[in-house]
């Protein structure tokens, strides 16, 4: 089932280039990430390098959330919440929910 958001947070997310990807380690402390990614409207697209902390993370939970920087008043907060999954080309697709 598509995800609905509101047009300000699709313009978000075409226009920003950066969002930060929290994963959880074997220890169960959460490990947030600045990333480059690529929304397609339905999922979160990320590249990343084969010995990447964040793929021994999402061995073990693929578990994540994706959250965009507030603006300079410390309010439009998005959070995304969902399940990660990799390719054999280092790429982590992730399905979302909207929190």
């Amino acid at each position: 089932m598509p995800l609905t958001i509101s047009r300000r947070i699709a313009q978000r997310l075409r226009r920003e280039l950066v969002i930060w990807l929290t994963t959880v380690r074997a220890d169960g402390m959460p490990q947030p990430t600045p990333v480059w990614f690529l929304w397609d409207g339905a999922t979160f697209l990320i590249y990343t390098k084969p010995n990447a902390h964040k793929l021994r993370n999402l061995a073990h939970d693929s578990n994540v959330a994706l959250s965009l920087n507030c603006d300079a008043w410390g309010s439009e907060v998005v959070v995304f919440t969902g399940e990660a999954s990799l390719d054999e080309t280092h790429r982590l697709s992730i399905e979302t929910r909207l929190t």
